[in-house]
């Protein structure tokens, strides 16, 4: 290396600074100093004190090849100058990517300014601590590689500096984050005015980033940060700082801008994963700052202790200790978490803004207390205290509630209560009182949800989640009121109803979002009964139009009283239901599949209902301006989806029938707006009237576990269409709770209409990951991206299927057509698409199904249909990454085709194929046959005739 027209030995100038084996500094190196050329570059190197620029700006660099322009030009644009004012030390941290060769760039273009240091993986504390050998700026930061700075910044601190030099050492700006979640960071609060914050008053004023602070260089001759612990550094080294002068800095007017990545792979993303995480956290980071405290004036400062407090929480949240491996281990991290706990003071708890979760409130006062106890006062209120905190007081809950129905002669209510009590303790039960002064009892069933589980932190159980059904049985005429009650059974045993045992307490009741009633719609119909919600309880009574009239103008006085959004047209929908009900007096159904397109079960189901003389008005709906609205419209009535015609029809319909069971799919009233990210939900205006069974067709078969996604508390379907025993038996897995009766194996409609039309014609019709959602570029550095990429332009499989006379066809799942978050791009739009192969579009699948030869897939469900026709399927499973949990559905036992790895394997299955002209083999056959039920091209009827009588 040349500096100064001398050569300088890196080996010799290494070991001088102490930069060992071990340490395994300039595993590669690009060093560039400006330095007057008398001053040996070993002098220049290490002398914190001589000053060359106003900012020394270090970047810890790992695998950020995709962020790193954005970061450095938000340092190189700084209005303060660059060239004359700011010294950028970038140290890669062992990148494997092109981070490296990026930040090589930008030194060849400032070479008087920039520094690039190069290291094996070691973390952001060895990369900082090393940057800080060669700072030559008055004042230092850290910024991280994925983030970027205000244009002002430097100006703004520089000019603070200038002002209060001798009251601060450090001063913070604000952060805000941007990518996959936006605003303001929670603790910017204390940015409101630009200012010297006094830690000694303004108490509650914790400052964790080392990236969003700005350091004068001297404090670098005593601290630097700790490699002892994965996270927090920052933290550790900032506040030992505060310990001296309790002040800093707060500028008000400029921002750090936080990247929080859609992959959740930063650091603060990852590290909880880690074992140092927990204990190593709390020794040498805690446990420092505490013992530093002492050292220093014989007690723990308010300002560590609100501290320690709020960065405590995310450690509380952590779900389990399993990453513990030993009970040594366990019992360490206990240890050190009580001694930790003992130094923060209940005020701190109570007062701290900061800690949002009432739950991590809670469990800061049972851990440090110990213990827990239950008080019952007058045998009408039951408390839960930590010594003399109150962490519960179960008279002070609400039942959420998500179903409200009348199916089958029986009065169904279905929701959850969130408490601290434990599930023995606790029954749900509905007392149910008939104008006669009768009263009964029902006790109420507990489900179990994949999505709405008991909220478990450290291995223990914070609060528990009551999900209940209620089943009360609705005689003919009868008129009775229902109110809900929480039982609280002292001797911890919830079958136990003797009366001195249990405390009944009423709590009030609210809604959810998807349930269909509200505080706006307070009343449905069937054509039997009419249910309202009165005074915190149901009033159940048999339908007549004047009770509906009296109930509907209640809701639209109340609803013109309130004028919330979208209030004018809900009332002049709601007169004209109130208008247009009594004069019905044939059934209306609706069939619909996706908003945009049709070809599914619903349209098929549709096409045959049409042909049935039965008194039923069918309508179809579809977005407008689509082919599949113009065409259908030649053979039906098809009404245009969101349209005025549309939502009066869905307020007086008795029947929904679909392929699709999301809200945001079929209900007029809550759209989503892909392109622009914006949803208008207006359910509440509407829920009452919207109390209409669905019937949910199926887009495609099941396969894997979807419980997070079709649970009954949101989706609450009459109707779960099977293709396949096996598949209906899925669907009484736990997460799910649908009566048995709902999941019907009847064959999809679809597939009566299934030709085989051979050509030559092979598919290629991959599913989505939903882990990519809104982030172009995890979008790109994806496997799933890079895969289909090379499929799309393999020459040797393009060749072969030219040479063979065939073509390639490659159908997009729908998401790959949506727009990216906060860009005009389309995720399609991304890939490089080979000309010889055929981008579909606007094909139906029916006819891609009937015309295809040959079937390549990764996960999609479409292969079932397509070995429905006793055609070939590849299934190529490049990597595990689907995002579904793992069903009955086994591909290497009950899969319809072979399962291969590699792009290799997958090319000589596809030659295999072609040279046999694309047949699928006995032992997939014989698979076929044992798993779909129906193949008799009866389908259609068997679910028309089911829907019509359910």
């Amino acid at each position: 290396m040349n500096y100064g027209g001398k050569k300088i030995d890196l080996d010799n100038l290494s070991f001088k600074l102490n930069l060992n084996s071990e340490n395994k500094f300039f595993h590669k190196k690009q060093i560039q100093l400006m330095n007057s050329p008398e001053n040996s570059l070993e002098d220049s190197l290490l002398n914190n004190s001589q000053i060359n620029f106003r900012f020394s700006i270090i970047m810890a660099i790992y695998n950020t090849e995709q962020y790193l322009d954005e970061s450095i030009n938000s340092v190189i644009n700084q209005s303060i100058g660059f060239e004359n004012n700011i010294q950028l030390i970038l140290v890669d941290d062992g990148s494997a990517d092109n981070s490296l060769k990026i930040a090589e760039k930008y030194q060849q273009q400032y070479p008087n300014n920039i520094i690039v240091l190069s290291q094996e993986n070691q973390g952001p504390a060895v990369a900082r601590n090393n940057g800080l050998k060669y700072i030559q700026g008055k004042y230092v930061n850290f910024l991280d590689s994925d983030d970027y700075l205000s244009k002002e910044v430097l100006k703004e601190v520089d000019e603070f500096f200038n002002k209060h030099y001798d009251e601060v050492d450090l001063v913070a700006i604000p952060i805000k984050y941007f990518d996959r979640r936006g605003g303001d960071h929670r603790l910017n609060d204390k940015f409101k005015t630009t200012r010297v914050i006094d830690l000694t008053k303004e108490l509650n004023s914790p400052q964790l980033s080392a990236s969003s602070s700005f350091f004068k260089n001297n404090l670098f001759n005593k601290f630097e940060f700790s490699t002892k612990i994965i996270s927090s550094e920052d933290s550790l080294m900032i506040n030992k700082m505060l310990l001296e002068k309790r002040k800093y800095g707060a500028i008000s007017n400029v921002y750090y801008y936080y990247r929080k990545r859609y992959d959740n792979s930063s650091t603060i993303d990852v590290t909880s994963n880690k074992k140092e995480y927990f204990t190593d956290k709390l020794k040498f980071y805690y446990m420092e700052l505490i013992n530093t405290s002492i050292a220093k004036y014989n007690r723990v400062p308010a300002f560590i202790q609100y501290l320690m407090a709020y960065d405590l929480q995310w450690l509380l949240k952590q779900h389990d200790l399993s990453i513990l491996e030993t009970e040594i281990e366990i019992e360490e991290f206990w240890y050190y978490l009580n001694k930790v706990l003992y130094y923060i003071e209940d005020y701190v708890i109570l007062k701290n803004n900061y800690i949002t979760n009432p739950i991590f409130v809670k469990s800061f006062f049972v851990l440090k207390n110990k213990k827990v106890h239950t008080e019952v006062i007058n045998n009408k209120q039951v408390i839960k205290k930590s010594g003399t905190y109150t962490i519960d007081n179960l008279n002070n809950h609400k039942f959420w509630i998500d179903i409200v129905e009348i199916r089958n002669n029986s009065f169904n209510i279905s929701g959850f209560l969130n408490s601290m009590f434990e599930d023995n303790f606790i029954s749900i039960e509905a007392r149910k009182e008939t104008i006669d002064g009768d009263i009964s009892y029902f006790s109420s069933k507990q489900v179990k949800y994949n999505t709405r589980k008991n909220v478990i932190y450290l291995s223990k159980t914070w609060q528990y989640k009551h999900n209940f059904d209620i089943r009360i049985p609705v005689l003919k005429k009868e008129i009775f009121n229902v109110k809900l009650v929480v039982n609280y059974h002292k001797d911890g045993d919830n079958t136990n109803f003797n009366k001195d045992n249990i405390i009944p307490i009423r709590l009030l009741m609210d809604f959810t979002q998807h349930a269909k009633l509200s505080q706006s719609s307070t009343y449905f119909s069937t054509n039997s009964n009419i249910v309202i919600l009165h005074e915190n309880s149901f009033n159940v009574a048999p339908y007549n139009f004047k009770r509906l009239v009296k109930h509907e103008l209640h809701d639209m006085k109340s609803i013109f009283s309130e004028k919330k959004a979208g209030y004018k047209l809900a009332l002049l929908l709601r007169f004209m239901y109130l208008i247009i009900h009594p004069l019905i007096r044939n059934p209306i159904y609706l069939f619909m599949d996706r908003q945009e397109v049709a070809d599914d079960n619903a349209e098929h189901l549709y096409k045959y209902a049409l042909k049935q003389n039965d008194n039923i008005n069918k309508f179809y709906v579809v977005l407008k301006d689509t082919n599949d609205f113009r065409r259908l419209s030649k053979i039906g009535n098809v009404v245009p989806f969101g349209s005025f015609k549309h939502k009066l029809l869905f307020l007086l319909c008795d029947k929904v029938i679909s392929s699709y069971p999301e809200e945001s799919v079929i209900n007029p009233f809550f759209i989503y707006d892909r392109k622009n990210n914006v949803i208008n939900d207006e359910r509440n205006l509407y829920s009452g009237l919207t109390n209409t069974p669905l019937y949910f067709l199926q887009h495609g078969v099941t396969k894997d576990n979807i419980s997070t996604y079709l649970k009954k508390y949101d989706k609450n379907v009459s109707l779960i269409l099977t293709v396949s025993d096996k598949e209906h038996d899925s669907f009484l897995d736990e997460g799910y709770n649908y009566d048995e009766i709902i999941i019907q194996t009847l064959g999809f409609p679809r597939h009566d209409n299934l030709e085989n039309k051979r050509k030559k014609k092979i598919l290629f019709i991959p599913t989505w990951r939903s882990y990519l959602e809104n982030d172009k570029d995890l979008f790109l550095a994806s496997e799933y991206f890079k895969q289909l990429n090379n499929i799309l332009n393999n020459e040797s499989l393009i060749n072969l299927v030219d040479e063979k006379g065939y073509e390639i066809i490659f159908r997009p799942h729908p998401r790959l057509n949506y727009y990216i978050s906060n860009t005009n791009l389309r995720y399609i739009d991304l890939f490089d698409i080979n000309d010889k192969i055929y981008l579909s579009k606007d094909e139906s699948y029916q006819e891609l199904f009937s015309e295809a030869s040959l079937l390549i897939t990764d996960y999609s469900s479409v292969f079932f249909d397509f070995a429905y026709l006793k055609k070939p399927v590849i299934y190529y499973h490049y990597a595990n990454d689907y995002h579904h949990a793992k069903g009955y559905f086994d591909y290497e036992t009950m899969g319809f085709g072979e399962v291969i790895f590699d792009e290799e394997k997958l090319l000589d299955k596809i030659t295999y194929y072609l040279e046999n002209n694309c047949t699928m083999e006995e032992e997939y056959i014989e698979k076929v046959n044992s798993f779909f039920k129906y193949n008799d091209k009866n389908n259609s009827e068997r679910v028309y005739n089911w829907i019509c009588k359910h």
